[in-house]
């Protein structure tokens, strides 16, 4: 910082004190809207609730057939797709979509055009009790798009 003025010394001092004073509202929303693990990004909220693994269903197009997981892991290439999926999406939440677990099941279904995946997630509302997230996203062979990420409810999940 040699050689800067005074002012600029002070205005760069004075974004870095906001930057900091707003993170922790920033990460809250974060980490409460995406489900993103409250752990990373200089979490400050980490000791507050835990970070579920979520729960996935691999269905036919029409929802007449679910693809058992266990049948799933025992794919080539199934097991390790559906553990990055539960690694990246511990970590990056709704932000990150199942690409790589649609891949290896339509490779694996060739008379399918499309997958549709379901991924549940335990979270917490206000009163402290749990609830489930529901997204559900449309696979076809290019890429998954998002057909609805719901607010938590309460009951079982649809998997």
């Amino acid at each position: 910082m040699k050689g800067l003025a005074t002012g600029t010394k002070r205005r760069i001092i004075g974004a870095v004190i906001v930057l900091l004073a707003l993170w922790p509202a920033a990460h809250h929303l974060l980490t409460d809207h995406f489900q993103m693990n409250h752990w990373r990004f200089a979490g400050w909220a980490m000791y507050t609730k835990p970070s579920p693994m979520p729960r996935v269903g691999i269905y036919s197009p029409d929802e007449t057939f679910q693809l058992p997981l266990a049948v799933f892991v025992e794919w080539p290439g199934g097991d390790r797709a559906l553990r990055d999926f539960f690694d990246r999406r511990k970590l990056w939440g709704e932000l990150h979509h199942p690409d790589e677990v649609a891949a290896v099941a339509l490779r694996h279904s060739p008379n399918l055009d499309s997958v549709r995946i379901y991924v549940n997630t335990v979270t917490f509302v206000a009163g402290g009790h749990a609830a489930w997230r529901t997204s559900l996203y449309e696979c076809d062979r290019e890429r998954c798009s998002v057909v609805y990420e719901g607010r938590p409810h309460d009951g079982a999940p649809a998997d």
